[in-house]
């Protein structure tokens, strides 16, 4: 019997061994410390590394300097007994250049010593297209609210214009010029939630003072409608040209400004702009703080500000000093095109 048990146990090693070897996706097996114990086909396609090569090798080769903590949080989440999920990350090719990644890292159960698995999934083509996506709605989005400013709130102040001059030959006090003021005062309405829909449409614009003058725009907002202090700071001039870009670093710091006064019950905010080898946006607060990167955090929106940190190719990192508050920053190594 136990000779069957034997059997039976090498055969189902078998095959998951054949198994792993012929995924399509990169898998590979590494102790607790990192070292590299299994290296199937799929992962030397993605990283360029044979078997020979990698085996005995630690698995901090695979990840730049700046995203070791990244292994460190997923060793540690494993060694934890959970299951990582769709890990976003960035791995490093042979010859030097990154790839975009989502791991699903467990541990393997029954192994001696201790084992993970990690089945490594390339995300780069997924990210060009939600890039060339996210550049599409916002083409739609701008068009949209230039046709907006060109006809809609163009036409309002039109009337505006007129009901002013109707009022000017209307003699005060009549029913008549009562009916006028109501009549500017709806117009005056109008044009307020037109503007303030446009804002939403076109919050950057390049053509008119562009990235500071939105963000300085934004502390304003912040301040007058949350009741909140919020200060804006540009240490440099920012050479930023690319509309979409712009966009997306002023939605990260809306979203982040806006998580610190409805969420961190935060009594000073600060948003600081500076060019320092790339362009760098980051927003401090005094409040509460942010969950730890591994807990489940829907409502504070680091998702979405991870989301669009990538699409550009900018890197997120939030922190929560010792004293308390929060910071978020995001970097954007600039480019030629920027």
């Amino acid at each position: 019997k136990r000779v069957a048990e034997l059997e039976l146990a090498a055969q189902d090693q078998a095959f998951l061994a054949a198994l792993v070897e012929s995924s399509s996706a990169a898998i590979f097996s590494l102790r607790m410390d990192g070292t590299i114990t299994h290296w199937n086909a799929s992962a030397e396609q993605l990283f360029g590394y044979t078997s020979d090569e990698i085996l005995g090798q630690n698995v901090r080769e695979l990840f730049p300097p700046d995203r070791h903590s990244d292994l460190d949080e997923v060793v540690k989440r494993v060694q934890n007994h959970q299951l990582v999920r769709s890990f976003e990350t960035v791995h490093i090719h042979r010859n030097g250049t990154p790839i975009h990644v989502s791991l699903s890292v467990s541990m393997i159960h029954n192994s001696h010593p201790k084992q993970m698995c990690s089945i490594v999934t390339d995300t780069r083509e997924r990210r060009r297209l939600e890039e060339r996506l996210a550049e599409v709605a916002e083409d739609e989005r701008r068009s949209l609210g230039r046709d907006l400013h060109d006809t809609l709130a163009q036409q309002i102040t039109s009337v505006g214009m007129l009901i002013a001059s109707l009022r000017d030959e209307l003699p005060d006090g009549t029913s008549a010029s009562d009916l006028i003021e109501k009549l500017e005062s709806n117009v005056h309405r109008m044009q307020k939630q037109v503007r303030t829909i446009m804002v939403g449409l076109l919050p950057v614009d390049l053509s008119g003072g562009g990235l500071p003058v939105a963000l300085e725009r934004l502390a304003e907002d912040t301040a007058d409608v949350f009741q909140v202090p919020c200060q804006f700071v540009f240490t440099d001039d920012v050479p930023l040209r690319d509309d979409f870009v712009a966009t997306q670093l002023f939605l990260i710091a809306r979203e982040a400004t806006h998580n610190a006064a409805k969420h961190a019950r935060a009594n000073q905010i600060q948003i600081l702009l500076s060019d320092h080898q790339g362009i760098r946006v980051s927003i401090s607060d005094d409040g509460i703080g942010m969950p730890s990167a591994t807990e489940e955090s829907p409502g504070m929106g680091l998702p979405i500000m991870r989301h669009r940190a990538g699409l550009i190719g900018a890197e997120l990192r939030y922190e929560t000093p010792a004293g308390g508050g929060t910071i978020v920053n995001c970097y954007l190594p600039l480019a030629s095109d920027a």
